[in-house]
């Protein structure tokens, strides 16, 4: 017997078309996709499920209509990776990547617990494009709670972010 399919929720897939907006629609369409992976076996079914959603706006209906004209006159349409990137060049925030990477440098765990900390982290870490363990371990190390990392020194400090981030979900769990 086959599995029913994973239901999604459907209400955020039309981009309104404001840039503010871009990447919560971007990660909603992506999540639809992972969900149904057998409706997106290629890129031209991604690009073209995307491309129906962007009616928010006249603006982006005619951006959409325009991509789609000029990918149907290619004899293959380009990969999803260039069309993201194409995404992201006409809607995408220029500044957002080096304004997270600020707000790297100064935030901090406060009172949130471990999970928190590292949920709001991680997506800091995604918007800032921080993907090397030792500059996640790094900035991690710099914004968790004194005392935290001083426990953590006296344990013997784990050596990798991943290593910390399952220390910190095991102290969490533990609660």
């Amino acid at each position: 017997m086959a599995a029913k399919p994973v239901k999604i929720n459907t209400k955020n897939l039309e981009f309104s078309g404001l840039k503010a907006d871009f990447c919560p629609w971007k990660d909603v369409i992506e999540l639809y996709m992972i969900a149904n992976p057998d409706q997106f076996t290629t890129s031209k079914a991604k690009i073209a499920f995307a491309l129906s959603w962007m009616a928010g706006t006249n603006r982006a209906r005619v951006w959409a209509s325009n991509v789609q004209a000029q990918y149907q006159a290619l004899p293959m349409w380009p990969s999803w990776a260039t069309f993201e990137a194409k995404l992201e060049e006409e809607y995408g925030d220029p500044a957002a990547e080096s304004q997270a990477q600020e707000f790297l440098l100064t935030y901090k765990q406060g009172k949130k617990k471990p999970r928190e900390f590292l949920n709001e982290l991680e997506l800091w870490f995604r918007l800032a494009n921080v993907t090397e363990d030792g500059h996640k371990l790094c900035a991690a190390t710099r914004a968790m709670d004194p005392s935290m990392v001083e426990s953590l020194t006296i344990a013997g400090y784990p050596e990798s972010y991943e290593d910390l981030r399952n220390k910190l979900l095991s102290i969490d769990d533990a609660k």
